[in-house]
């Protein structure tokens, strides 16, 4: 959530405050800002770290030099981040979109081992977000990216592993094959309103876990195979299902349970 302490951890870990309690570790090596970390970092801010007069060039170029990177390298970044055609185009005058692009390539051209991204889908349209996710997910396997947000979206899209923080305490963790899980596992199932009753003693007699939704109920199975065993009851019974499938996985209610747990 806001104010969970995201944006201050993100620079702590980059470096740009010294935490007044606590360490910071890298591979089990604890970290120590007054000397170089053993790894390369790349950050955007969620505050633009821009020169707004410079152009898409010149501003590449700054970090470029700032971070000891060779200038051939401008052609290679304008192009990995579909920048040419605005190269020449003041940041001031740039859509949010571009403006997160020159970000990342500042970002990137250093080559970091990891990539710090604070609030990167802030202020995108649908659109800028797709073209963001298409962008994250081309170089995911070149970078450890770590991601701060207060958007579900976000994390669905992007994320392989989620953390929830609150004030500043990680409270929950859940990886991307635990929710996947969970849309296997349960399945929403509508009959006629006239059939509900029977088909909450079913359920009852058949030890199913079930809970009632909008207009139907969410089943939870061990195996596909009961579901299948269900089926063929209920079709015994003379009840046809006017819905039977596959719950979506629903990243917010997976945590908002653990956050309540928590």
């Amino acid at each position: 959530p806001n104010g969970a302490g995201k944006t201050t951890l993100m620079k702590a870990l980059a470096g740009v405050l010294v935490p007044d309690a606590g360490t910071i570790f890298f591979e089990e090596t604890p970290i120590h800002f007054s000397s170089p970390p053993p790894y390369r970092l790349g950050w955007l801010p969620d505050e633009e770290p821009f020169f707004e007069e410079l152009n898409v060039k010149q501003q590449i170029e700054l970090a470029l030099k700032l971070q000891g990177a060779s200038l051939q390298d401008l052609s290679f970044w304008l192009e990995r981040l579909s920048l040419h055609d605005v190269s020449q185009r003041k940041i001031k005058d740039l859509s949010l979109g571009y403006r997160q692009r020159v970000g990342l390539a500042m970002a990137l051209c250093g080559q970091p081992d990891i990539l710090l991204l604070d609030e990167p889908g802030n202020g995108l349209d649908p659109r800028q977000f797709q073209e963001l996710e298409v962008l994250l997910k081309d170089i995911r396997n070149e970078h450890a990216i770590l991601i701060s947000t207060h958007r579900i979206r976000d994390c669905e899209a992007l994320a392989d592993q989620i953390l929830l923080m609150r004030q500043g305490q990680i409270q929950a963790r859940v990886s991307r094959q635990e929710w996947e899980l969970q849309r296997k596992n349960q399945f929403l199932i509508e009959v006629d309103p006239r059939q509900e009753e029977t088909l909450q003693t079913i359920l009852k007699e058949l030890e199913i876990s079930s809970h009632p939704e909008e207009k139907s109920f969410c089943l939870s199975f061990q195996s596909e195979k009961d579901a299948l065993n269900l089926l063929q009851i209920l079709a015994k019974r003379n009840i046809l299902p006017l819905h039977f499938g596959l719950k979506q996985p629903d990243l917010q209610s997976i945590f908002l349970s653990l956050s309540e747990d928590s």
